[in-house]
């Protein structure tokens, strides 16, 4: 099954994943599939995914109608196609900054470009960046002026502004920039 300290990766993940707005949780492939229908092309949302040997699946809107896509876990990362990360949330970040300028082509869905612009959220607020989700996870006086009892890579991560694009969290094979910050009310 899986080692110790992939349960952690796991549960963090998880817990920044439902912090997120574009996770729906046990939603149905034909759910997703339908609430995605009317949305622009490009749009997508995370949901659990109904095969037994996946956690997560991702949900996108293409010009022939909406599609899934296995998020995969290995070895302690979240995979999808060439892009990998430790945390879903960055996965998706990596994702939608890299198919911008180099759009996903699948030969199963007939080499279609596929690209993902904005997650379909539960409500209408904007997506928060991994940086915001994670200090929504901190617990009561960490987010004070002085951070310097914080330990070193969180201490840094929340003075960073920005991610680097292949840095020890993940990465792919093209460049990726920051996340999109509106998303698309679930409807």
């Amino acid at each position: 099954m899986f080692r110790s300290c992939e349960w952690e990766v796991l549960e963090r993940s998880l817990n920044i994943l439902q912090a997120s707005d574009f996770y729906w949780g046990p939603l149905s492939v034909g759910e997703a599939h339908a609430k995605l229908q009317r949305e622009p092309v490009g749009t997508y949302l995370v949901r659990d995914s109904s095969q037994g040997n996946c956690l997560f699946s991702l949900s996108v809107r293409m010009p022939t109608g909406p599609v899934s896509l296995r998020i995969s876990f290995q070895k302690g990362y979240f995979r999808l196609k060439n892009w990998f990360s430790d945390c879903v949330v960055r996965l998706l970040e990596l994702v939608v900054a890299g198919t911008r300028n180099n759009p996903l082509h699948f030969d199963e869905m007939g080499g279609t470009p596929l690209v993902f612009s904005e997650p379909l959220c539960r409500s209408r607020r904007a997506v928060p960046t991994l940086q915001e989700l994670c200090c929504r996870r901190l617990p009561a006086g960490a987010m004070t002026e002085d951070r310097a009892g914080l330990g070193g890579s969180l201490g840094m991560c929340l003075r960073e502004e920005a991610f680097s694009p292949l840095d020890r969290r993940g990465g792919s094979e093209g460049n990726v920039g920051p996340s999109p910050s509106l998303c698309r009310a679930g409807r």
